[in-house]
């Protein structure tokens, strides 16, 4: 790749770094699938050529280089630290096809050529107005006409409460300079006033324990970049979509479609209708009813015909993988039963629709493989008696209505969609091979990329087990392994028995089989 210049910088992430992993919303397949669902048509994601904006030690771009050989990646941040961390993973895994570099965005400039993605994750709310003002340059002058840029940013009106705590927690801790003493400070501030305020049961009270209870399950580097940094600007998303059109570019979707604003009921959807003329006072409303925090969201140039209702014809051409479970093990499918499915976020989707039943079922059992859109309709119909459908359910026999019957699905968030599969394996071989990125990430974390760019959580045997899967190990290597492990202390297990080693070695690949980390 070509080099471009640098200017190492020292900031507060190298002091404190921000934890760096994959960000699945922004993954250039996803965004590819969201830009064919809106009726556009974006660049091949296996072959294109990605920018991140404030890629931190790269933990989001480098998966996708490893997982897309013919793509190009280029990452920089003003963090030399985290960069110089990123590069040691990359030169461990080899990869030819990834540059990051220690730079502001202020220095990208035309001269760096097209982009077919651009990703800009965690930066947008956190840098003065002029680099906010940069980046949506960047995205105008480097995105290709095709292309698609993601962004995400805090929003009012949900950090308008927010902001006043924040402001109260830096006042405090002004008169200190380290960045974990800021922190450590910050907390206690917090649980003071939530202990001594004087409103606890009011609106004041309720939004000091929701903080100090959000905080108190994130990490210090979280709460020191989040809350105690110089830069934290939140925007309505009406002016974020007027920064949008000033420098030529649209908004498209939410990168999590049910976060869209027609994701709701339908009394609630036909306010939406009268009180909106567009899509951006649509958006607007919704915020207002849902008193948003944070976006995620997808743009591209104002010249491309964007539609913004989800194209179902697109759903032909995707895959498909569950999202959801139903709530018992034994679905009644063929009946008019109600069957309850459950996302991994807690989201709800209650049905007695026996075709929405028997692809939702059909679709869990093979988690977490995919189907293509053909393979989802022959498992569904096959699982239904046909004839025993209402006359509206018989329509769904041609594609488009059975594609219509799907979207309701996907954007319930009971169904991910994507453009192509993703390459991994779970029947378990006699020599299991984990993915070599999964792996070097297993030696420092406890939290590593799969093959699907999700982090996943390891509890310290999967952990252990992970590194060795190189494909040279069968079972009976694995347990001699795991052993000497637990003999050493390095592996909390509660004996060294023969079976019980025998029945962790099979149950942690069970798991990371599961967990999308095995490959061919």
């Amino acid at each position: 790749m070509t080099t471009h210049g640098s200017t190492p910088a020292s900031t507060t992430y190298d002091e404190l770094p921000y934890p760096s992993h994959a960000i699945h919303v922004s993954q250039p397949l996803h965004l590819a699938t969201l830009g064919l669902l809106a009726g556009l048509d974006p660049p091949p994601p296996e072959t294109a050529r990605v920018l991140e904006i404030g890629c931190a030690s790269g933990g989001n771009l480098i998966p996708l280089a490893f997982c897309y050989p013919q793509g190009s990646y280029l990452g920089i941040d003003l963090s030399s630290r985290q960069i110089e961390e990123g590069r040691a993973l990359v030169s461990r895994l080899g990869l030819t096809n990834i540059e990051l570099l220690p730079i502001s965005v202020t220095e990208v400039t035309p001269q760096w050529g097209e982009f077919d993605y651009i990703i800009c994750h965690g930066v947008y709310s956190w840098v003065p107005p002029e680099v906010q003002e940069k980046i949506l340059e960047v995205c105008r002058q480097n995105l290709a006409p095709r292309g698609l840029a993601y962004v995400s940013y805090n929003t009012y009106p949900g950090w308008h409460l927010r902001a006043l705590i924040r402001e109260m927690m830096n006042w405090h801790v002004h008169r200190f300079t380290e960045p974990l003493v800021k922190v450590r400070e910050a907390r206690w501030f917090l649980d003071f006033l939530v202990r001594y305020s004087a409103e606890p049961e009011g609106v004041y009270g309720a939004a000091l324990r929701e903080e100090k209870e959000l905080l108190e399950r994130l990490s210090d580097s979280y709460v020191f970049h989040e809350h105690l940094e110089k830069d934290n600007q939140p925007v309505y998303f009406y002016q974020f979509a007027e920064r949008l059109s000033a420098h030529g570019l649209q908004y498209v979707t939410e990168t999590r479609l049910p976060e869209q604003a027609g994701i709701v009921p339908a009394e609630v959807r036909a306010e939406l209708e009268r009180l909106a003329s567009d899509v951006i006072q649509r958006e607007q409303y919704f915020d207002f009813l849902r008193n948003r925090t944070f976006r995620r969201t997808l743009i591209c140039h104002a010249e491309q015909a964007v539609k913004h209702e989800l194209h179902t014809d697109g759903l032909q051409r995707c895959y498909f993988t569950a999202h959801a479970k139903p709530e018992t093990e034994t679905p009644d499918v063929a009946g008019d039963s109600v069957v309850k499915f459950t996302t991994p976020l807690g989201r709800t989707l209650s049905t007695n629709n026996p075709l929405i039943k028997a692809l939702l079922t059909a679709l869990f059992e093979i988690w977490p493989r995919s189907w293509s859109f053909e393979e989802l309709y022959t498992h569904a119909w096959r699982r239904v008696d046909a004839a025993q459908l209402p006359e509206p359910l018989q329509a769904a026999r041609d594609p488009a209505p059975f594609a219509s019957i799907v979207a309701q699905c996907v954007i319930s968030d009971a169904i991910e969609v994507h453009l192509a599969p993703f390459r991994f394996v779970v029947q378990l071989s006699e020599r299991p091979l984990a993915s070599a990125l999964a792996r070097a990430q297993a030696l420092s974390s406890d939290v590593v990329c799969n093959m699907r760019h999700r982090g996943v959580p390891l509890n310290e045997l999967d952990r252990f087990i992970l590194q060795q899967l190189d494909g040279t190990r069968d079972r009976a290597a694995l347990k001699t392994l795991l052993a000497e492990a637990v003999a050493a202390g390095k592996v909390p297990l509660s004996d060294a028995q023969p079976e019980t080693l025998d029945k962790a070695v099979d149950a942690a690949l069970t798991r990371l089989a599961g967990y999308s980390l095995l490959v061919a």
